[in-house]
């Protein structure tokens, strides 16, 4: 009887695993009502050498209805307007963290935006990554609980082609509407004294890969199941 057990269950793992499909939990923060083109695809710092832009941008906890494992990030190109949509050469160091600022309520002080929890998501080069119709960052796995505040996420790109705004590269979707999300960026190097506004970029984030069974799937291990179950009992019914 144990080993009959054991092999339903193995059965039922691998027909879950055989006939399911593939699904990525996402989550995409913002409305199109703009576009931006900091932090990748310009620099208006005047500068090639050092930090090039400091970028912060928060999500409202309430755009994520549970606990969330981030494992990549995407944003869009903003097709409306001119440009090849390629990310800057430069250095991309982007960590997140929780924050007790409100959406549209950063501190133009951007160190103090920082809360609980911050960790490095990706550090490196993301030069000439296409970026249109979209370009993806994976990073280490960075598990957000909207129960403990609104999610931070910090930029800093340093020796960043020195290509101002307008520029040849285009702009990303952007959000203006301030609710959802919104930004606060320093210039040139420093954290202090910065630009806050309601844009922000439409993020998408990434979770874990999940087996999501088909329809069909269900009802043949459903079927494979009842009649395991008869014969259990049958089994059980000879022995007594």
């Amino acid at each position: 009887m144990r080993q009959l057990v054991i092999k339903a269950a193995a059965g039922v793992v691998f027909c879950l695993a055989l006939c399911g499909s593939l699904r990525a939990d996402t989550v995409t923060v913002g409305t199109t009502s703009g576009a931006n083109c900091y932090p990748f695809l310009c620099n208006d710092s005047g500068t090639s050498s050092g930090q090039s832009i400091l970028y912060q941008q928060v999500y409202g906890a309430g755009n994520f209805g549970a606990p969330f494992q981030i494992d990549s990030l995407t944003f869009f190109f903003a097709n409306l307007y001119p440009g090849s949509g390629v990310v800057l050469d430069g250095n991309y160091s982007i960590s997140f963290s929780y924050t007790s600022a409100a959406v549209d309520g950063l501190s133009t002080d951007l160190g103090s935006n920082i809360g609980a929890g911050s960790a490095l998501f990706f550090n490196g080069s993301l030069g000439g990554t296409p970026g249109a119709p979209s370009f993806t960052i994976n990073g280490t796995p960075f598990i957000y609980d909207p129960a403990n505040g609104n999610l931070l996420m910090t930029i800093i790109v340093t020796n960043q082609q020195a290509l101002v705004n307008p520029s040849d590269r285009g702009y990303n979707l952007g959000d203006s509407n301030g609710d959802q999300t919104s930004r606060a960026y320093v210039l040139g190097p420093g954290s202090t004294g910065g630009v806050t506004d309601s844009m922000g970029l439409v993020t998408q984030f990434t979770g874990p890969t999940a087996v999501i069974p088909e329809p069909a799937s269900l009802l043949l291990v459903s079927t494979g199941l009842l009649v395991l179950g008869g014969r259990a009992r049958k089994l059980l019914n000879r022995k007594r």
